[in-house]
C-alpha cells in the first residue's frame, strides 16, 4: 500500500506545535532569535492542491520520513474536504495556531507501523554548552472518521546533523530531546510542549514527529473503529538560546554541590543550616520548594527535563544561588 493510499484509508486531523520566548518574573532576559526558519509554515513554494499537499511545500522544510501534509488557507476553493485547506480539510477542522498554515503528521497506526517526520536546517548551529528554550503546540485531529481515532504521547523534537528524506527516514529509536509524556487528547485547544536543552553537540538540523516505537508509547482510543490512527497538527516551532544574565550565582566554599552535571539527584554538603531550597528553571522561574532545616548532606531531585537549573539555598543569615546542569546520561 503506498503512502497516499494509506492516508486515504483514514480520516484524521492533527495537532500544531507553537513556541515563544518570554521574560520571567525575575527579569530573566530570554528574548532571543528563533533558529528555526519559517517556524509557522506561512511561507511556501506553491499552494497545496489535491495532487500535491506534502509538507515540503513549506519553504525551508523537508520531509524526513513518509508523507507529512501541508495545510494552508490558499488551497483552491471547491474541494476543502478532499484537500488541505485551512480550517476545513480531509483530516478535519482546525484553525491555525498562528497565521493560516500548519503541517500534519501520522504518529501511530494500530494495523501498520507508520511514522511521519519533518525537518529543517537551523539558521545557525547550536553552541555546545549553551542552553536553548524549545517549545511547540500540537492538537489532535477531530475528524469524524479514522484520523485522530487514537491519541498518543511522545510527540517530540530532536536535533541532528543529517538531512533525512522519505527514502532515508529519521530513526525511530526511542529518543527525542523534547517530547510529551502525557497522552495528548485535546482536539480543540493547542497544547504547548516546552522545555530547555543544554546543547551537547553543534547540531545543524531540527526534526519533529514521534520517534518512539509502539512498545514505548501510551495510547487512548478516541473512536471505536477497526483501524485507529494518531494524527496531529504542528505550528510555530521555536528554538532559541537562553540569555542567562539575570540570575546571579555564587561561588562559596561553604557549599559543595555534586555531581554537577547530574542525571537527576544533586547532593549538597555544608556546615551551614539550610532552612529551605528553591529550584529555578533556566528562565529563572521557581518550579519547586523544599523545606530542609538541616545541615551536612542534603539531596535534591531535579525535574525530568534536561537543562539548566538553579538551586537557591535559603539559610538563616544568607541566600546562595548555585547553577546546576541536568543531563540525560
Amino acid at each position: 500500500m503506498n503512502a497516499r493510499a494509506l492516508k486515504n484509508a483514514f480520516d484524521m486531523k492533527s495537532r500544531v506545535i507553537i513556541f515563544f520566548c518570554f521574560i520571567s518574573s525575575l527579569n530573566f532576559n530570554s528574548f532571543c532569535q528563533n533558529l528555526v526558519p519559517n517556524p509557522s509554515f506561512e511561507l511556501f513554494t506553491t499552494c497545496p492542491t489535491t495532487s500535491n499537499y506534502y509538507a515540503d511545500l513549506a519553504t525551508d522544510w523537508n520531509i524526513f520520513g513518509k508523507t507529512p501534509d501541508y495545510y494552508n488557507s490558499c488551497f483552491p476553493d471547491g474541494l476543502p474536504t478532499n484537500g488541505t485547506d485551512v480550517p476545513q480539510s480531509f483530516t478535519g477542522y482546525q484553525t491555525a495556531a498562528t497565521g493560516s498554515a500548519y503541517v500534519g503528521f501520522m504518529t501511530y497506526a494500530s494495523h501498520v507501523f507508520w511514522r511521519e517526520y519533518i525537518g529543517a536546517q537551523l539558521l545557525s548551529p547550536l553552541e555546545v554548552g549553551s542552553t536553548y528554550q524549545i517549545s511547540m503546540k500540537v492538537v489532535l485531529s477531530n475528524d469524524t472518521l479514522a484520523y485522530g481515532s487514537v491519541a498518543c504521547n511522545k510527540f517530540g523534537l530532536r536535533f541532528g546533523n543529517t538531512l533525512f528524506s522519505s527514502l532515508n527516514p529519521a530513526p525511530t529509536d526511542n529518543f527525542a530531546h523534547l517530547y510529551s509524556n502525557s497522552v495528548l487528547t485535546d482536539t480543540l485547544n493547542w497544547t504547548t510542549i516546552s522545555g530547555t536543552f543544554v546543547a551537547d553537540s553543534a547540531y545543524t538540523f531540527v526534526m519533529l514527529g514521534n520517534f518512539f516505537d509502539d512498545a514505548n508509547i501510551d495510547t487512548v482510543r478516541m473512536k471505536q473503529i477497526p483501524n485507529w490512527v494518531g494524527y496531529y497538527y504542528l505550528d510555530d516551532v521555536y528554538v532559541g538560546k537562553v540569555q542567562e544574565n539575570s540570575v546571579e550565582t555564587t561561588s562559596n566554599e561553604l557549599f559543595r554541590i555534586f555531581p554537577n552535571p547530574t542525571n537527576g539527584t544533586v547532593f549538597i554538603e555544608t556546615n551551614e543550616l539550610v532552612e529551605s531550597i528553591e529550584v529555578l528553571n533556566a528562565l529563572g522561574q521557581k518550579i519547586s520548594f523544599k523545606k530542609i532545616d538541616a545541615m551536612s548532606s542534603i539531596s535534591i531531585e531535579l525535574p525530568y527535563e534536561v537543562g539548566v537549573y538553579y538551586l537557591r539555598l535559603n539559610c538563616s543569615d544568607k541566600t546562595e544561588t548555585i547553577r546546576v546542569i541536568k543531563t540525560n546520561q
